[in-house]
């Protein structure tokens, strides 16, 4: 039995397959292992918060607030790279039918990865790697980069086939 799916008994890559398959594979396999190990954590977070309200309603069963979550103070962008926002920015314009300003793109694929905007760091950090990502987008025709006359910002759009 071969230890790869792309390797034969002998150690030998399958019908001539290229080298890149494995890292290929490699690479799947450890992300297919990291979203198995968040979906773990996410259970395990969740099951600690009903766990947490059930001993509240223990002191106050009459106890109907909602209890909004802290969010961290660190710049709420940190697991957040170049391409996971390349692949939202991509979200938001297939999502929608128009074209959109640059700031509007910024919103949505905030709230998208649930970023704080009211962070400074986290928005210019946003702001800094979506307009390098636009940019790219439109000079790789990618996207369209609407200019307006009468105003200080382009619109972008995803092009059409």
């Amino acid at each position: 039995m071969s230890k790869h799916p792309l390797y034969n008994e002998t150690g030998l890559l399958k019908n001539n397959k290229p080298q890149v398959l494995y890292s290929l594979v490699n690479k799947r396999a450890e992300l297919d292992g990291l979203r198995i190990e968040t979906k773990n954590r996410l259970l395990q977070l969740e099951y600690e918060l009903k766990i947490i309200d059930e001993t509240i309603k223990i002191f106050d069963p009459d106890l109907e607030v909602e209890i909004k979550p802290k969010i961290p103070k660190i710049s709420n962008l940190g697991n957040i790279n170049y391409p996971i926002l390349q692949d939202t920015f991509m979200q938001v314009l297939k999502m929608t039918n128009t074209p959109l300003l640059r700031d509007d793109i910024y919103e949505k694929a905030a709230e998208i990865l649930e970023v704080d905007m009211r962070n400074a760091k986290a928005r210019t950090k946003l702001k800094n790697m979506g307009s390098q990502i636009l940019n790219k987008y439109a000079q790789k025709g990618i996207i369209n980069k609407i200019e307006k006359a009468n105003r200080l910002d382009a619109l972008f759009e995803l092009k059409r086939v």
